[in-house]
């Protein structure tokens, strides 16, 4: 690895674990560090050690200095307050919620309660069917409040998201009104260009082959598509193709190269026409870092190109990732940076060692196994540390993509920009013919997705890793690419699948453990014996949209490497103790289901459990006080309640006849009482 490397490893320690120190005490030390660098003369191992040392010091004091942080005249500062006007510009591209609008807006005064001048950025959610325009002045009524933190174990911050992006307030606006139209900005122009391309795409192809060419091509932050389709992408690792990164940034730029010297431009003009037009680009995708990414890289290849030199192939994809971490070291706890740099570095470094071993297959087919072959090792860990979840299918599905993306990329964007031109004279619809092949493609893709995420392994779940655990595959992986540059094969392959196997290697855990998960309104708990078994006790509510089984228990049960239940229990019928209960029989295997056997008439959430539980064949057990399960030595469940003669005329019936459960392990127990009120209460008490 080059120096650069080295020293860019140091930084990423610096901003990862910092040391204990304030920033001005680490700049001094890293200075330090340097001067000592310099006076190692003689000494090339001891210089190199000076200067990563070094460039980790100078990191953790850069980072503190960079990290954005929630100031003394912050609007946050008034959250949570239930009533508030704001006045601001829309300072990004809206995007489509479930009944609104989301964007963010540039504060410049609070209006009422009180009149003040505010400063700032905020995330706005405006609940209207009329999108508002990047750029304008609006104000803005609603509600202030401060983003949600991870409610659960493992469960996604959006208020840690948010705050690495200087936000730490969001407003719920029922009503905007325009102050002061859009004045004229680049980005204005590209949001614009984004729209009219979505429209055409729009009347050229059905709705949702519209909006996933449109995520092709400007990223799913610029074309949202639906929530299904985008999970059936990633479950098979294909997320990628959603976002936007440096395979349309090469085809763009090998395109405009093209067209450049066809018409006999000279490469000083080419490459600053290249970089405007890429750059216009990353403004219409709404610069993820991701796009950023590749645009950085590719401008340092442009730059080399027009001084027609040769580029060192380590050295664009570390000036971009040291770059843009300097510039915002957020990005690094961004997972589009962390993807996308990865699978750079595994294309450029790790793709032309597998494909010169492949060569015997022709050069397409081992250019295409090597590609994918080599971004799934170098993603794999990160994707397990962050998900804990891949697919068997992951190289098929990809190579399948191979085949489609490029066509799409090209194909669409031609097609795209030929409809826009003649768009003004009314001819748009003369090109809806050559649009058919797109739309098969689309269709191909699309059903090879479907096909291939209904086949056994096409999601598998397992336990997230450590960060200890996701540090050593990438050790075994470095290892491996090591060797294998050498020509062990024999010893590369054994790091391989040494690395392969580590998930599975995982010390054995014997704690009795019960989490009582954050659903809102109702009950949600997940037991896990010492043995290993799981089990649900009520699974929450459940809301227009959605319920807590999908969005809450199941994700949860899925971070933690569960594939199976040995149980399920139901404590008693109200819509916030079912909600989620056919959601998860439908989503994993459920051996028994434990119910207290109460009337259900006119209850949709628990007849939708019902006919989940007979369509999966799951074991269903009416269970009252007096019966005890032995689960595990040890560990035993005793059913304390409903009563054999079941209470009546009570304040609410339903609420004292809850299952509920005694768990007791060894000296401790444990008392779960579903809802019982006091009648319940009572006479349990005296038992």
């Amino acid at each position: 690895m080059p120096t650069s490397g080295l020293l860019l490893a140091g930084w990423l320690f610096g901003m990862l674990w910092p040391l204990r120190l304030g920033p001005w005490a680490l700049a001094l030390l890293g200075m330090l560090l340097v001067l000592g660098g310099l006076g190692a003369r003689g000494s090339r191992p001891v210089r190199l050690l000076c200067w990563i040392a070094a460039a980790w010091a100078l990191s953790g004091a850069w980072t503190q200095a960079r990290l954005p942080v929630e100031g003394p005249t912050d609007l946050s500062r008034l959250a949570p307050r239930r009533w508030v006007v704001l006045v601001g510009r829309v300072a990004s591209d809206p995007l489509p919620t479930s009944n609104g609008w989301r964007f963010e807006l540039q504060v410049r005064e609070l209006a009422a309660p009180w009149h003040q001048a505010a400063h700032g950025r905020l995330m706005a959610r405006y609940q209207g069917h009329e999108r508002p325009c990047y750029g304008t002045l609006v104000r803005m009524e609603g509600s202030l409040n401060r983003p949600s933190p991870a409610m659960n174990p493992g469960e996604f911050s959006y208020q840690d998201f948010l705050a690495r992006q200087g936000i730490f307030s969001t407003l719920a606006a029922h009503r905007l009104q325009v102050l002061e139209p859009a004045p004229w900005s680049l980005q204005g122009s590209a949001i614009a260009l984004k729209d009219r391309c979505m429209g055409e795409l729009a009347r050229q192809l059905p709705a949702s082959q519209a909006s996933l060419l449109g995520s092709l091509l400007l990223g799913s932050g610029a074309s949202p598509i639906d929530p299904e389709t985008s999970d059936a992408f990633r479950t098979l690792g294909l997320g990628h193709l959603l976002a936007v990164s440096g395979a349309q940034i090469l085809l763009i730029v090998g395109a405009l190269k093209g067209l450049c010297e066809s018409f006999g431009l000279s490469r000083r003009l080419a490459v600053p026409l290249c970089f405007g037009a890429i750059a216009f680009y990353g403004l219409m995708t709404g610069l993820p870092p991701s796009v950023v990414r590749a645009i950085v890289m590719a401008s340092l290849s442009l730059v080399v190109w027009g001084a027609q030199r040769r580029s060192r192939r380590w050295l664009p994809l570390l000036l971009a990732t040291w770059g843009m971490l300097v510039y915002r070291p957020a990005w690094l706890f961004d997972m589009g940076f962390q993807f996308s740099v990865l699978a750079t570095f595994a294309l450029q470094h790790t793709s032309p060692l597998i494909a010169e071993r492949l060569r015997g297959l022709g050069e397409f087919w081992s250019q295409a196994i090597a590609t994918t072959l080599a971004a799934a090792l170098w993603v794999t860990p990160l994707q397990l540390m962050t998900f804990g979840q891949l697919s068997a299918w992951t190289l098929v599905a990809n190579l399948v993509a191979v085949f489609a993306i490029e066509a799409l990329t090209l194909a669409g964007a031609g097609l795209l920009l030929i409809s826009l031109a003649l768009s003004p004279f009314g001819l748009s619809l003369c090109v809806h013919a050559f649009f058919k092949p797109v739309e098969w493609i689309l269709a191909l893709l699309t059903g090879s997705v479907e096909v291939m995420n209904r086949l056994p392994g096409a999601s598998l779940y397992l336990a997230a890793l450590s960060g200890a655990a996701c540090a050593a595959m990438y050790a075994l992986l470095l290892l491996g690419v090591w060797t294998l540059e050498r020509g062990r094969q024999g010893r590369a392959m054994a790091c391989f699948v040494l690395m392969a196997f580590m998930p599975l290697l995982r010390l054995p855990d014997r704690a009795l453990e019960l989490y009582v998960l954050s659903i809102g309104q109702g009950d949600g708990m997940v037991l896990k014996t010492p043995g290993g078994q799981w089990y649900v006790i009520d699974t929450g509510p459940a809301w227009e949209g959605g319920d807590a089984g999908t969005r809450v228990i199941v994700p949860f049960l899925r971070r933690q490497g569960v594939n199976r239940l040995a149980g399920l229990v139901l404590t008693h019928p109200h819509a916030d103790h079912v909600g989620g209960a056919a959601s998860i029989v439908r989503s994993m295997p459920v051996e028994t289901v434990w119910d207290g056997g109460q009337s259900t008439r006119g209850n949709p959430l628990y007849d939708a459990f019902l006919a989940a539980m007979l369509e999966r064949h799951v074991p269903f057990r009416v269970v009252s006080a007096g019966l005890v399960a032995e689960l595990e030595p040890g560990l035993s469940l005793e059913v304390l309640g409903p009563p054999a003669h079941v209470w009546h005329g009570t304040h609410s019936d339903c609420n004292n006849n809850s299952v509920v459960l005694k768990l007791k392990y060894r000296e401790s127990s444990l008392l779960l009482a579903g809802d019982l009120e006091q009648d319940a209460e009572r006479l349990l008490a005296r038992t």
